[in-house]
């Protein structure tokens, strides 16, 4: 996520890891919003279809059936909840796990 550079056998944080150390829960939440969004495509891809959507909403068969034309449908449903997961913690998006549905706001929205 852009946190740390490797080279050789060392790893080096750089300052937005010690940022995001630092700081309070909102703001890690931002910082880890923002690297997800810079270095994640997938999570950069269903923000970009919620943007685009009038309701801010999606299903997420629409995202597994993209994610199914490179991988398996077992992979394809755990790289999504992972996703899922990361986006939710910087409250990039939400998923209604009752519906299916992603969106920009809270579930209930």
């Amino acid at each position: 996520l852009g946190f740390a550079t490797v080279s050789d056998m060392t790893i080096t944080l750089k300052d937005e890891a010690r940022g995001f150390h630092a700081a309070d829960l909102q703001d890690r939440k931002r910082i880890f919003g923002e690297h997800l969004l810079k270095h994640v495509p997938l999570i950069r891809r269903i923000h970009q279809i919620l943007t685009d959507q009038a309701d801010h909403k999606a299903r997420e068969n629409r995202i597994l059936a993209e994610l199914q034309e490179r991988v398996n449908a077992e992979e394809a449903g755990a790289i999504l909840e992972r996703a899922i997961n990361w986006a939710r913690f910087a409250d990039l998006f939400s998923y209604d796990y009752d519906s299916g549905i992603l969106s920009l706001g809270s579930p209930e929205e």
